[in-house]
C-alpha cells in the first residue's frame, strides 16, 4: 500500500467519524417518544416538556437534555404538586465513558447517602438489563407512585422518572429504561 493510499484510508476514516458519533447524539426527545411515553403508562400523555442545556466548561462538559411527556395541562416547570402519571427521561452526554461513571456514581450515592438519614427519600435497588449499575428508587408522593432509574451505558449518565397513581411505577420505569438503553 503507497503512503497516497494510507492517507486517502486515514481521511475517508476521519470523515466518517463525525457521522458515527452524530447518531449517538440522540437527545432525550429522540430516545423518548410521546408514543412511547403512552404505551408505558397506558393512556395518551399530550403536555410535553423539552429542556437542553449544551455542554460547556462550566457544566462540566455535559450536554444535559430532557424530555417528559405529561397529561394536558400539566407544567413541570411550575406545577408543585406530581402528575397523576408521566414520565421524564434526561440523558447526560459527557465526553468519556469515565466521566460519566464518575457522573453517574456521584449522583447515585448523594440520593442513597440522604435516603440513610431521610426515609422519604425512598428505597433502592439495583436493576439488571438496563446499561452498568442502574439504580432504581421508589417513593409516594401524595398518592402518586414515583420511581427513578438511574442508569449508565457507555458516555451517557441517564435517568428515567416515572409518576403512577394508578400502576405500577418501578416495573414501568424499568421497562422505559431498557427501552431507551437499548437505542443509545
Amino acid at each position: 500500500m503507497t503512503l497516497h493510499h494510507l492517507l486517502k484510508l486515514v481521511v475517508i476514516g476521519a470523515m466518517a467519524v463525525p457521522a458515527t458519533g452524530m447518531a449517538k447524539e440522540q437527545t432525550a426527545c429522540q430516545l423518548l417518544s410521546a408514543e412511547d411515553a403512552a404505551s408505558l403508562t397506558g393512556a395518551p400523555l399530550p403536555q410535553p416538556f423539552k429542556s437542553e442545556e449544551k455542554a460547556a466548561m462550566h457544566n462540566g462538559h455535559d450536554h444535559k437534555t430532557a424530555c417528559g411527556w405529561f397529561p394536558k395541562g400539566f407544567d413541570l416547570a411550575t406545577t408543585q404538586v406530581p402528575p397523576d402519571r408521566g414520565v421524564l427521561l434526561t440523558v447526560h452526554r459527557l465526553r468519556t465513558s469515565e466521566e460519566a461513571r464518575t457522573f453517574h456514581a456521584m449522583s447515585t450515592e448523594m440520593i442513597q447517602d440522604g435516603a440513610k438519614t431521610n426515609p422519604a427519600l425512598g428505597t433502592f435497588a439495583d436493576v439488571a438489563g438496563v446499561g452498568e449499575k442502574a439504580l432504581l428508587g421508589q417513593k409516594q408522593l401524595d398518592g402518586v407512585k414515583m420511581a427513578t432509574v438511574r442508569f449508565l451505558k457507555g458516555t451517557v449518565a441517564g435517568q428515567v422518572q416515572v409518576w403512577r397513581k394508578d400502576g405500577p411505577a418501578g416495573d414501568t420505569a424499568t421497562a422505559a429504561a431498557k427501552r431507551v438503553a437499548a437505542r443509545l
